[in-house]
């Protein structure tokens, strides 16, 4: 058994926070926001990842928004590019990383 003496974000530099962040609060919109909520949740209930993860693709690939604070686009495929707009900074997700953020933050 190991210990975790830091916690992940003690240990990362300001812009793979900013990233984190940014992965967290795309990945809860998409979830919020998609119009696919049940159909992620259903199979989560039921011990599916597979199916959940299906749902969940497919609305990363056919959701977008834009705020203040951040961008998200998906042209129709399994990598998007999030936009942190403050920090001009912007990099690509897969659907897959951003799913397996989601799950610990729907799960309480």
């Amino acid at each position: 058994m190991q210990m975790n003496l830091f916690d992940d974000n003690e240990i990362m530099n300001e812009s793979e926070l900013k990233k984190k962040k940014a992965r967290e609060y795309t990945a809860k919109m998409i979830y919020r926001s998609s119009g696919e909520r049940e159909k992620i949740n259903t199979p989560l209930q039921n011990n599916n990842v597979n199916d959940a993860f299906k749902a969940f693709e497919h609305a990363f690939k056919t959701f977008g928004f834009s705020d203040n604070n951040y961008s998200f686009l998906s042209p129709i495929s399994p990598k998007g590019t999030i936009k942190i707009r403050n920090d001009e900074l912007e990099f690509e997700v897969t659907s897959k990383e951003l799913f397996d953020t989601l799950l610990p933050l729907i799960y309480y």
